[in-house]
């Protein structure tokens, strides 16, 4: 789908952003594993943004775990 010129893609509500997300998985030790098949868009926007990197445990299985970049971004604003 293409998006029209100054349209904006808005994240549904029930949805955190990239930046409640890291804060999440690291307050949490930094380590998040997701089983199964399921939705990892979330997790991967964080990877191509270096927050986290990925680890294949088996077939459906996959941990995430933050990068030095993404504990930084998960601390409070000063």
């Amino acid at each position: 789908m293409d998006w029209a010129e100054g349209e904006e893609i808005v994240t549904p509500p029930d949805e955190p952003t990239d930046r409640e997300l890291i804060r999440k998985i690291v307050a949490a030790g930094g380590r998040k594993y997701t089983a199964g098949n399921i939705d990892r868009r979330k997790y991967q926007r964080l990877v191509a943004l270096s927050r986290l990197t990925e680890a294949s445990v088996n077939i459906s299985d996959v941990v995430y775990e933050a990068t030095e970049a993404g504990k930084a971004a998960a601390l409070p604003d000063d």
